[in-house]
């Protein structure tokens, strides 16, 4: 069996200069849609309306992360796994 280990990339995204935008959207996301639930549960209306808004937000922004997932954009070649499941 004659096989090399290919060492695996120091980091998770593709361009150094996106990651710290990435790392921010990531973040911005998961607690941006975390919190809106809380303000869909508040008593008052507006809070409810602002609540639906920021998850709106999110999920776009979530939508549009998953669409550069799917283009393999995000990620190093190293980290990406074929359709087969093999690297």
């Amino acid at each position: 069996m004659n096989s090399t280990a290919q060492p695996l990339p120091r980091s998770l995204f593709r361009d150094q200069e996106a990651a710290i935008a990435n790392t921010a959207v990531l973040l911005w996301v998961s607690s941006g849609w975390l919190c809106s639930f809380g303000l869909m549960g508040a008593a008052s209306p507006l809070l409810n309306g602002l609540g639906v808004l920021l998850c709106t937000h999110t999920m776009v922004l979530a939508a549009y992360l998953i669409h550069e997932a799917a283009h393999q954009t995000l990620s190093p070649a190293a980290w990406r796994i074929s359709p087969s499941g093999r690297r």
